[in-house]
């Protein structure tokens, strides 16, 4: 099975170049003849064949003179009898070509014996066929040179060379040179199955279009469309060149003569203050150059600073394996429970002590007001740092505003003490404290948000 898979790429490579080579050819002689060229390529498929078993027979058993002395002669051989079947009388650029290319069959083929064709071998195929097809479709096409066969081979390599991309991929996963280590994840189940119908499925889809009857009417509908294009153009063209006739024109600086070719007489006022007008064209092509220059002085200075990122080369990659259902289930469930715990946690009675629930009330409140905790702040610095702030915001007008404040602050002072004794040291005070007054004192005082950092205001505080 694997020599079958090994022959099975090494084809799919050569059937590739080879449809290349062949349509070119057949392109420039096509060309210079001006109708549709073709000719046999039985000795083609016998080169390739040949050289392929010559070169397994031979290589590692013999002297490599000895290879050359047995393979010289058969390679004459070949190109003489493909010069007599294809090359027609006269037709000596034409007969060098297709030698040329019988040689490079020849020795392609032979090649595969001293090393196997990976992914990145399939995959410059697969986008060079897609390539050429395009390129020689729209020509071949428009001068009425394609033909069934043009379309088969093509579209046959671009499936052998896609299925051959799938089949390398295996390949370069078990190979031991590569220093990452990759491994299937997942089970595939109905993939493969789905997979095959839609390829197949596509593969239907274009041999039907191949029939005469689909054919002729996608003809027609591109011919249409063409025909809809290029009014659509000129239209768009009228339209530019009606747009060009409303910017003034230049006459060059001569001035028309009058009757009985008399010079006009210009008063002296005038002849001092002739009016400087520069074209239109001058100030457009003007601002497009400062506008072109600015952009380049901009772009020179972001890449005078600008490093790529570096990206590591792992040594050692290891997958774990779980399937596709299990991973949505489990990302399910972690979402469920992250909305069930923001849930329980607006309930009071979801924390065991009341400190916890006012704390958690009073984060909220700072985080509406731009006043967030960081990571690194404990409670007592995240309290200090709001404290500041409503010290520093807070306007006192009178003697009831003042003990307001003091009380806030004061109930903020105690909320914190509270919440350390509980947390670190998991003292419990039967007589809890009563934070309604502080949140309802909050709920009333807004602060304007800014960006400020949370050491420097528990530093300043505590200056």
């Amino acid at each position: 099975m694997q020599q079958f898979s090994y022959v099975g790429k090494s084809l799919i490579v050569l059937l590739s170049e080879a449809v290349w080579i062949y349509y070119l050819i057949v392109l420039f002689t096509s060309i210079e003849w001006g109708s549709a060229a073709s000719f046999h390529v039985s000795w083609w498929l016998a080169a390739a064949c040949l050289g392929y078993l010559m070169t397994k027979v031979l290589s590692g058993r013999v002297h490599y003179l000895a290879v050359i002395a047995v393979q010289l002669p058969l390679l004459l051989i070949i190109v003489w009898q493909n010069w007599l079947t294809a090359v027609p009388e006269d037709g000596w650029v034409l007969g060098i070509a297709l030698s040329l290319a019988l040689l490079f069959l020849y020795v392609r083929s032979g090649s595969f014996v001293f090393f196997e064709p990976k992914r990145p071998h399939m995959l410059r195929r697969f986008e060079g066929n897609i390539i050429f097809y395009v390129v020689f479709a729209w020509i071949f096409t428009y001068n009425g040179w394609a033909t069934e066969i043009f379309h088969l081979l093509f579209l046959a390599s671009i499936f052998l060379s896609l299925l051959g991309m799938v089949t390398t991929l295996q390949s370069d996963t078990d190979s031991a040179a590569q220093e990452v280590e990759v491994r299937t994840v997942g089970q595939s189940r109905w993939f493969h199955g789905v997979l095959s119908v839609f390829v197949l499925s596509i593969s239907l889809l274009c041999f039907i279009l191949f029939l005469p009857v689909f054919r002729n009417g996608l003809y027609a509908l591109a011919l249409t469309g063409w025909g809809w294009l290029t009014e659509a153009g000129a239209l768009a063209l009228k339209g530019l060149q009606w747009l060009f006739s409303l910017l003034p024109t230049d006459t060059g600086g001569e001035m028309l003569p009058l009757e009985n070719n008399e010079m006009p007489l210009l008063p002296e006022e005038a002849m001092e203050e002739m009016p400087f007008n520069l074209p239109v064209q001058w100030i457009v092509i003007g601002v497009g150059s400062v506008v072109a220059i600015l952009a380049l002085l901009v772009v020179a200075r972001f890449l005078k600073g600008w490093q790529p990122p570096k990206g590591g080369k792992p040594r050692k990659l290891r997958v774990t394996r779980i399937s596709l259902w299990d991973k949505l289930v489990s990302t399910i469930q972690a979402c469920l429970q992250r909305l069930s715990r923001r849930w329980r946690a607006s309930i009071r009675r979801y924390y065991l002590h009341s400190a916890y629930w006012t704390y958690a009330q009073v984060h909220k409140w700072g985080r509406k007001n731009g006043l967030k905790r960081q990571k690194t702040e404990t409670a007592k610095e995240y309290i200090e740092r709001m404290i500041a702030r409503l010290s520093e915001e807070q306007t006192v007008e009178n003697d009831a505003d003042r003990r307001k404040q003091a009380q806030l602050l004061g109930l903020l002072r105690q909320l914190y003490r509270e919440y350390d004794a509980v947390y670190y040291g998991g003292e419990i005070n039967e007589n809890e404290t009563n934070y309604a007054p502080l949140l309802d004192m909050l709920n009333g005082v807004t602060l304007k948000k800014r960006r400020v950092s949370g050491k420097s205001a528990v530093r300043n505080n505590e200056m």
